[in-house]
């Protein structure tokens, strides 16, 4: 019963299990003993959105001796920068702000003869 109940949350939720590579019981109970208990109490839940920011994540269990649980960890490439820093729009708005304006001013004084995409990405970089 509690089972169904997780999973109509799950679902209500969006969220969804993120599969994870090596041992797949994270908790056990008695190791080496008769009646050594594993079980998969342990999951990744997200949502599609997460996994699509996150195309190139990668899951794994980790052995450890100090826990009866397994920990999980979670490698991700972060796309979220590469993509902001190839799209960096500049807002004519910031310039209301006066430390993002002086941060503007100086990076856009300093840049004199350079070409001006070289400025503009300099620009950003400085404002980013």
């Amino acid at each position: 019963m509690a089972h169904e109940r997780f999973r109509e949350a799950m679902e209500e939720s969006g969220l969804t299990n993120f599969k994870f590579d090596g041992h797949q019981f994270t908790w056990e109970k008695s190791r080496g003993k008769p009646g050594w208990i594993q079980a998969k109490l342990d999951r990744i839940l997200v949502l599609d959105a997460w996994r699509d920011l996150f195309q190139g994540a990668t899951t794994s269990s980790i052995i450890t001796s100090r826990s009866d649980h397994m920990p999980l960890f979670i490698q991700t490439e972060s796309q979220v920068f590469s993509q902001c820093r190839r799209r960096f729009k500049f807002e004519n708005l910031w310039l209301k702000e006066g430390q993002c304006r002086d941060v503007v001013i100086q990076s856009w004084n300093s840049t004199r003869g350079l070409k001006l995409l070289e400025r503009f990405e300099i620009c950003g970089k400085s404002v980013w």
